[in-house]
């Protein structure tokens, strides 16, 4: 190449690289919220309901803070209420409700039977209930290709249960409410909505190992998506139901939060609790203390701890 070609050579090099323009950097997208509520199969994101029993059922494996000698070491779930209320019978050590849970075949009465767990330790249960929540969303979607492909298609976006009805589990606004979008207006934890998250992280090997979770840590610190204002409701408030015996305390940010929160506890804790203590599921639950392996009343497929004399082999 003469010196002429390799002047033009270099030039047109240089005028290329002058008009090559630098790509933008991709711009940051904000973060969505994904509302959701209900269990019937006509809402969206039914799956994520602790009411919904769609898939087979999964072999819920009591969580490390509420295993005890005596109690099965994993019961058959159709739904994750039951597991939660499992775990919520286990960790106070009320055998006997542990039991009619066990044989429980649907999720109100596994809801009803949970607000019959006595002695009632509310410190305790706010201790352990974010824990508590991841584990069940864990091993619930763990156990389901379906499941897991429903939570993964949400991205990263943000998961909020929106209903008026749980300050608790969700957020206390409705699905549809601007507010949604806003967890700085939200008007509850959002526990259901925070431990879906620290899971669908989990499952796609990002998050850390369930036994190294703190208790108490925090949901949302935890997942890494934006906490709810604590100047909504009171963080301490815990009520009945799914979130255990009622603790409100004032403290909304607005009347709207405050009536949402009274209306949520006060139809948790209600009238129904005395009806709900006398659920059907007396019956004791087969099989052995020591035995590898037992079934409830229902059929349904379980496994002790082994050791004899606890307050479930009566």
């Amino acid at each position: 190449m003469g010196k002429k070609g390799a002047k033009k050579q270099v030039q047109d090099e240089a005028e290329s690289e002058s008009s090559r323009k630098l790509r933008a950097a991709p711009r940051e997208l904000p973060q969505r919220v994904i509302g959701f509520y209900g269990s019937a199969r006509h809402h969206k994101f039914c799956e994520f309901s602790n009411f919904y029993d769609g898939v087979p059922p999964f072999d819920f494996y009591l969580p490390q803070c509420a295993r005890k000698p005596g109690y099965l070491e994993f019961v058959s779930c159709a739904f994750s209420e039951k597991a939660i209320m499992l775990t919520k019978a286990a960790l106070m050590d009320d055998a006997e409700t542990f039991q009619k849970i066990a044989e429980s075949t649907d999720p109100k009465t596994a809801k009803a039977l949970g607000r019959c767990v006595e002695p009632w330790k509310q410190e305790l249960w706010d201790e352990h209930l974010e824990d508590i929540a991841f584990e069940v969303v864990r091993q619930k979607f763990a156990a389901s290709a379906a499941l897991r492909d429903v939570l993964f298609s949400t991205g990263e976006h943000i998961l909020a249960e929106a209903t008026r009805n749980d300050c608790i589990w969700g957020i206390g606004i409705n699905v549809g409410d601007d507010r949604v979008q806003d967890p700085k207006q939200w008007c509850g934890r959002n526990v259901l909505g925070y431990a879906l998250m620290r899971a669908r992280d989990h499952l796609r090997g990002r998050g850390a190992d369930p036994a190294s979770s703190s208790s108490g840590s925090g949901a949302a610190a935890s997942s890494g998506y934006p906490a709810a204002s604590s100047g909504g409701v009171s963080m301490a408030a815990a009520a009945t139901g799914t979130s255990g015996a009622t603790s409100s305390q004032a403290g909304s940010k607005d009347s709207a939060c405050a009536e949402n929160g009274a209306r949520a506890a006060s139809e948790q804790n209600g009238a129904s609790e005395s009806e709900a203590c006398t659920a059907p599921g007396d019956a004791e639950v087969a099989g052995k203390p020591d035995e590898a392996s037992a079934s409830t009343g229902g059929g349904v497929r379980a496994r002790r701890w082994g050791n004899k004399g606890s307050k479930l082999d009566g």
